[in-house]
């Protein structure tokens, strides 16, 4: 039979053959409980001249370790003997240390038997298990982590940062050429949201943001600096005034497809939906409009032109132009699609870019340190003495289940760090959190 021969099978009930099998796993730990806590690692030499007067834990014992002291591979590693086929002894001293450490657990070792009617060979026998206790009692095979009560700062931070479906705060952007009847469509939009939905409707206008400063806005739009500081200060009213009920509409050019942007990101960091309308009209059209103006709000020639070709006009496939609504001179506006557009659909999530993080104590990277540090210290000095299960912190309460060796310590306490200082979280709960992080990952 050829590889094209060969046929696969598809399931698709993954999902409940993973939970059979955890369940199982369940069910077969509290049955054999209770095992050894830790396996038990042979005695090596450290590798390198320099240190290999001293010894550590090693992998697991060798086959002719187990061969020594009458086990198998098989039964070994069910009776919490840590077993590495891989490592070969170099040693005739090494060899007969560990055989005899072997010898001594096992000696100690006492197997209760699952079904105490027909005991098998190794297991207790009846005199053995009247001198022994057995600890008795519900056993669960998973890491369970203690229930956590949120403060009420954490609470109103969780508040204020949610916004559900009937609290939108919408954004239209209105943009196009000069004398494209921006205005004309804004007042048109505030006259629908007032009237046909009931909201309230505020506007930024760029031309009255202008008039404001003092500026002609034929000497306005020649200086890049001064439209620079205008643009900063419509996106910082834009921030002042977003709420939960109202409607908000940027009237004004928007001629930049960066700074529209920067509108979609400050939209994505208030959870709020937006629309852009672009006016769209002709050139020559656009120029009639701008002659029949008043001379004190007419475009000269030179601006009107620049203006034009600095425009980047929107388009849909952008995520930030869309939902984008394009409206000739002649058409009239699409006011129940917008407001689908508004209204009828998720806010963006933001970005971990675009929020601001939580505000927090001035020395709270020292506290973060200062705990973790304090807590490490305590379980590495616990370990040095022997004590290597449920070590007691004195000093906030807590009790870590397992231990581990240096470089795990401060390998796990610098990932607690790390992610602690781009989540803060209260100081009081810092020790109580890094205690479980540290009982989850040993």
């Amino acid at each position: 039979m050829g590889w094209t021969d060969i046929k696969s099978v598809l399931t698709f009930n993954n999902g409940e053959t993973k939970y059979r099998r955890r369940q199982n796993r369940v069910k077969k730990a509290r049955t054999v409980a209770p095992r050894p806590v830790n396996l038990l690692r042979p005695v090596v030499h450290c590798p390198t001249f320099r240190y290999h007067t001293k010894v550590r834990a090693g992998k697991g014992f060798t086959l002719q370790e187990l061969k020594a002291s009458g086990l198998n591979k098989r039964f070994a590693r069910t009776i919490g003997i840590a077993v590495d086929p891989r490592r070969r002894n170099k040693s005739i001293e090494s060899l007969q240390t560990n055989a005899q450490r072997l010898k001594e657990y096992k000696a100690n070792l006492i197997l209760f038997p699952i079904n105490e009617k027909k005991p098998k060979k190794g297991e207790a026998s009846e005199e053995e298990m009247k001198v022994a206790m057995q600890v008795k009692g519900e056993f669960i095979a998973s890491d369970t982590e203690d229930f956590c009560f949120m403060d009420d700062e954490q609470s109103r931070f969780l508040v204020l940062t949610s916004v559900n479906n009937e609290d939108k705060m919408p954004l239209i952007v209105i943009t196009g050429i000069p004398c494209s009847g921006k205005t004309t469509r804004t007042l048109q939009l505030k006259e629908y949201f007032e009237k046909e939905v009931k909201k309230r409707v505020d506007i930024i206008t760029e031309i009255d943001v202008i008039s404001k400063t003092g500026y002609d806005r034929n000497s306005f739009y020649s200086d890049s600096k001064k439209e620079k500081c205008i643009r900063s200060d419509i996106k910082s009213m834009a921030q002042r005034i977003l709420n939960p009920n109202d409607v908000l509409i940027i009237d004004g050019s928007n001629y930049i497809k960066g700074y529209r942007y920067e509108i979609y990101c400050m939209s994505k960091l208030y959870k709020t939906p937006q629309c852009t309308i672009h006016c769209d009209i002709p050139i020559e059209h656009a120029w009639l409009w701008n002659e029949k103006r008043p001379v004190s709000e007419q475009y000269s020639r030179e601006i009107f032109d620049a203006l034009v070709m600095r425009y980047e006009t929107p388009d849909s496939k952008n995520r930030w132009d869309a939902p984008l609504f394009a409206v000739m001179p002649e058409d009239d506006l699409k006011f129940d699609d917008i407001y689908k557009s508004l209204y009828e659909v998720k806010a963006p999530k933001p970005n971990q870019s675009t929020q601001c993080p939580p505000l927090s104590s001035t020395n709270y990277l020292y506290e973060l340190d200062r705990i973790t540090q304090d807590i490490t210290n305590a379980i590495l000095s616990a370990k040095q003495i022997g004590i290597e299960n449920d070590i007691k912190i004195p000093q906030y309460g807590l009790t870590v289940q397992k231990t581990g060796n240096t470089p795990q310590m401060m390998r796990l306490r610098r990932q607690f760090l790390t992610y602690s200082k781009m989540h803060q979280i209260n100081i009081n709960q810092i020790g109580l959190l890094f205690v479980q992080y540290l009982n989850k990952s040993l």
